[in-house]
């Protein structure tokens, strides 16, 4: 008499894979969540605006406006990526000056002092594009980017100053 297949004991298959794989399927899911929901509340040009500033400062401006920014900025953006590869090779210099087995603070206060020079140079950089977009744009417009920069700043550091602490309150008369 042959077994009955239905009567016959199957291996049972290993949970051991099984419950990663859908842990690791929550887990994407949840980010994927959390990436759609900040696109569709921010919108696509504010989620990548620190890779494109460009678009999303001048997206209240006249075409023409635009296209004024665009062309600065365009200019302006080999000495900044230049700036900015230099300062991450510094970076990096000063990440393994950490890291080292015989740590020399003088060097690592160079590669800091060296660092903080690129950057000062980076913002120099921005400004004068800012500068010479406001040479050429009609007071509107520098009205309207005026607005973008202000709403910008609000939105991304509320009631903070450049230095991330609370701004005192206001003097009356409009002191310093």
């Amino acid at each position: 008499m042959s077994p009955d297949i239905r009567t016959e004991q199957l291996p049972k298959k290993s949970s051991a894979l099984k419950w990663p794989l859908v842990a690791s399927l929550a887990v994407n899911l949840f980010l994927g969540g959390i990436l759609i929901g900040h696109v569709y509340s921010e919108g696509l040009s504010h989620f990548f605006k620190q890779s494109r500033p460009t678009p999303y400062m001048t997206q209240d401006l006249s075409p023409d406006a635009r296209a004024v920014a665009k062309t600065v900025f365009a200019a302006h953006a080999p000495r900044v990526h230049e700036l900015w590869k230099e300062l991450r090779e510094e970076r990096k210099i000063l990440q393994n000056r950490f890291s080292a087995e015989d740590f020399d603070e003088a060097e690592a206060q160079k590669a800091l002092a060296e660092m903080g020079r690129l950057d000062s140079l980076i913002q120099a950089e921005f400004h004068k594009a800012t500068l010479e977009i406001a040479r050429q744009l009609p007071p509107e417009e520098r009205r309207k980017l005026n607005l973008r920069w202000k709403r910008e700043q609000r939105e991304h550091h509320p009631g903070k100053g450049s230095c991330g602490k609370d701004e005192p309150p206001a003097r009356p008369g409009g002191g310093a």
